[in-house]
C-alpha cells in the first residue's frame, strides 16, 4: 500500500499532463486559413469581371496598351478557374447556402462571357455593363452565404480591403466605357457616382480596422493618391484623352490594395 501511495501523485500529474497537451492539440484554429483563401479567391473573381469588361473597352478603341487581347483572354480563364475552384470547394465542405449564387453565377457569366469575347461593339457597352454588376452581384450574395459560415466573422476584414481592390477595375471600366462613347452621359454619372461612395466608405472602414498597422495606412495613402487622380479626372470632364493612363492607374491600385489584402490575410492567419 505505501509503494502505491509513493506513485499516486507521479501519476496523477503525468496523467495531468498528458490531458492538458492532449487537449491543446484539438484546439482549432479560430481562423481557417484554407477557407479565408477560398473567399479570397472568389472575392477576386468579380474584380477579374470587371478588368475583363475593362480590356474589352480597350479593345474596342483600339488601344494597345499592355495587350489587352491577351489580358482579357486571361481574365477569361482566371475568372473561370476561380468559380469552378469555389463549387468544389463548397462541394466538399458542404457549404450549400453557396450553390444557388454559383449556379446564377454560370448562366450570368454564359451570356457576359459571350458578349466579352465577341468583336467589341461600342453599342454593346451599355449592355455589358449591366451583365457584368448583375454577375457582381450574385458573386457578392455567394461571399455572403459562404461568409455566414464563419462565426468568427474575420472574413469582412479581408472582405473591404477585397472591395476596394475590386472598385479599382470598375472605376477604370465605366471611365473608359465613357470616353469611347458606349454609355450615356447620366448612366456614366450615375454608375461613377455610386462607384466613388463605394470606394470612399470602403476605405473609411479599412481604416477603423483592427487590422490597420502603419504598413497598411502607407499603402492605401498612396492607393487614394491615384483614386483622387481618378476623381479629378471625372470631375473635370476629362473623358477623351487619357485612356492608357487609367487604365495604368487602375492597375497600380489594384495591385497596392491587393498588397493590403494579403497584409490583413497573413494577420488573420497567424
Amino acid at each position: 500500500m505505501h509503494i502505491i501511495n509513493r506513485f499516486k501523485k507521479p501519476i496523477f500529474l503525468l496523467a495531468l499532463l498528458f490531458f492538458t497537451v492532449a487537449s491543446y492539440g484539438k484546439k482549432t484554429p479560430s481562423v481557417d486559413t484554407t477557407f479565408l483563401t477560398n473567399m479570397r479567391a472568389l472575392s477576386e473573381s468579380r474584380g477579374m469581371v470587371w478588368g475583363a469588361y475593362k480590356n474589352y473597352v480597350m479593345i474596342g478603341m483600339k488601344n494597345p496598351y499592355r495587350h489587352p487581347k491577351v489580358q482579357l483572354s486571361k481574365l477569361v480563364q482566371s475568372y473561370e478557374k476561380r468559380i469552378l475552384a469555389s463549387r468544389d470547394y463548397a462541394n466538399k465542405h458542404n457549404l450549400s447556402k453557396m450553390l444557388p449564387f454559383l449556379d446564377q453565377s454560370k448562366k450570368e457569366w454564359e451570356m457576359t462571357k459571350k458578349v466579352l469575347l465577341d468583336a467589341p461593339s461600342v453599342t454593346q457597352v451599355n449592355n455589358l455593363s449591366k451583365l457584368v454588376i448583375n454577375l457582381k452581384t450574385t458573386i457578392i450574395k455567394a461571399l455572403n452565404a459562404m461568409g455566414s459560415y464563419d462565426k468568427s466573422g474575420n472574413w469582412l476584414y479581408l472582405e473591404q480591403t477585397q472591395k476596394a481592390q475590386n472598385i479599382t477595375q470598375r472605376m477604370a471600366a465605366v471611365y473608359l466605357s465613357n470616353t469611347w462613347g458606349g454609355l450615356t452621359p447620366k448612366r456614366y454619372e450615375k454608375l461613377m457616382q455610386k462607384t466613388t461612395e463605394n470606394y470612399e466608405k470602403v476605405e473609411k472602414l479599412i481604416y477603423k480596422s483592427k487590422f490597420l498597422t502603419p504598413k497598411i495606412e502607407k499603402i492605401l495613402q498612396s492607393a487614394h493618391k491615384d483614386y483622387l487622380y481618378f476623381k479629378l479626372m471625372w470631375k473635370n470632364g476629362n473623358h477623351i484623352l487619357i485612356p492608357t493612363l487609367i487604365y495604368k492607374k487602375s492597375s497600380d491600385m489594384d495591385k497596392k490594395l491587393g498588397h493590403c489584402t494579403t497584409l490583413i490575410m497573413q494577420a488573420l492567419t497567424k
